[in-house]
């Protein structure tokens, strides 16, 4: 498989406001920026509510600090200074604690026999940033083999965590037997939260079964490396996987996040001797070739030189990724829409590798069962099946009502 990954032309760089061009200028994304870009806006002009709004809501407020923080920066107002130290310092505390965290419960899980895998978050931090301090993140990801999930999550409740579905109409606090059976099936995680706020992912697959690309676990846990973090060797997937993780993860949430282009652009440069060739072949072999080109591709036209000079060829997905990628800038700083009406994503339909799983997506999503049905009807196990009835009908219920409101909004609208 070959890639095309060149900067895009500058007629596609959206036109953003000059405080994400100067965050963009800092963070040294500079494969976006327009002819002067932010060099000639001065610090003194600009919404620095603003600009520390969509620093925080995309998880660079460490970076923008550290950048803003050197010798050679632009003069900066001090109360600005001051909310970016406040906000470092949290972040930071915070991160030592879930690290720690971390470490204990790997340690816990090792003990009852249980293979437990730490990615993106801590991991990421330690080994592409260098600094734990520096990559902003909410939670814990470990991913546990689906024989051992349960066993996890029990052992999990007893050190303080419960499990919380927060995908329905009303809390569920318990499942039955054939939704759990269901859940394991469909789902991808656990959310386990500690009464201190504290949150663990705990997964056995990297994206839900309804979705168009997905990694089998099996092999990925299969060639194992080992890591260090605070001292401490931890055992995590190999590099050139950890950038398909990246990939998936970044495509599973629509790239909504400036902070997860960089982590991929700096797993990257941290790992120079990544086999490409065989990441490659990984990501055909399962469904992830469109993923990797989009992630590679936005990772590369922020950070022109990302992706060796061998893998940016011609490709047969060139215009295609190139629209796609186009569409994620476009929308990446803009207030986030209403949510969609019906449970399937266009983005995710463009990354389909051909008809016959766009279909399947399609089936999927607006077919099989989840929380959200469960929530709001009660069934016992023996009447299951009813679910797959109750899904489409909700379906069709909701996207009315989104469409009723969206009338009268327009209506109102007109008439004013």
């Amino acid at each position: 498989m070959t890639l095309l990954l060149r900067s895009r032309s500058p007629h596609s760089v959206p036109e953003w406001r000059p405080e994400i061009r100067f965050l963009l200028e800092q963070l040294g994304a500079t494969g976006l920026s327009h002819p002067g870009s932010s060099r000639d806006v001065a610090p003194g002009g600009l919404d620095w509510d603003y600009l520390l709004g969509a620093a925080t809501r995309h998880g660079v407020l460490p970076l923008l600090f550290k950048a803003l923080s050197s010798p050679d920066s632009v003069l900066i107002p001090d109360a600005v200074m001051g909310r970016m130290r406040r906000g470092y310092g949290t972040i930071s505390r915070r991160n030592f604690i879930l690290t720690q965290e971390l470490l204990r419960l790997l340690t816990c899980l090792d003990d009852h026999g249980i293979v437990a895998v730490p990615y993106k978050g801590v991991l990421l931090a330690a080994i592409a940033y260098g600094d734990p301090s520096l990559r902003q993140f909410a939670d814990l990801d470990i991913l546990i083999r689906r024989k051992d999930v349960l066993k996890a999550k029990l052992l999990l409740q007893e050190q303080g965590y419960s499990a919380r579905f927060i995908y329905g109409y009303r809390p569920l606090t318990r499942l039955s037997s054939a939704e759990t059976d269901a859940f394991l099936k469909n789902y991808l995680e656990f959310e386990m939260q500690r009464k201190d706020g504290l949150l663990i992912d705990l997964h056995w697959q990297f994206a839900p079964r309804h979705y168009p690309f997905r990694l089998d676990p099996d092999p990925l846990l299969a060639r194992l490396e080992t890591f260090r973090i605070e001292g401490q060797s931890v055992s995590s997937f190999a590099r050139e996987d950890q950038v398909l993780l990246l990939c998936l993860h970044g495509a599973k949430d629509r790239w909504e996040k400036l902070l997860w282009m960089i982590d991929l652009a700096k797993l990257i440069e941290a790992c120079p001797d990544l086999d490409w060739a065989s990441m490659c072949t990984r990501s055909t072999d399962s469904a992830m070739e469109l993923p990797l080109l989009l992630g590679l591709s936005l990772a590369e036209t922020l950070f022109p030189g990302t992706v060796p000079r061998s893998f940016t060829e011609r490709s047969a997905h060139r215009e295609h990724i190139g629209r796609v990628a186009q569409s994620v800038f476009a929308g990446l700083f803009k207030k986030k829409p209403r949510a969609e009406c019906l449970p399937v994503n266009s983005l995710h339909l463009q990354l389909c590798a051909n008809w016959s799983d766009k279909v399947t997506y399609l089936a999927r999503g607006l077919c099989v069962p989840r929380v959200q049905e469960w929530s709001m009807i009660r069934l016992p196990d023996w009447l299951y099946p009813l679910y797959y009835v109750i899904r489409p009908i909700r379906i069709m219920a909701h996207c009315a009502r989104v469409s009723i409101e969206r009338l009268r909004i327009a209506l109102e609208r007109h008439a004013g």
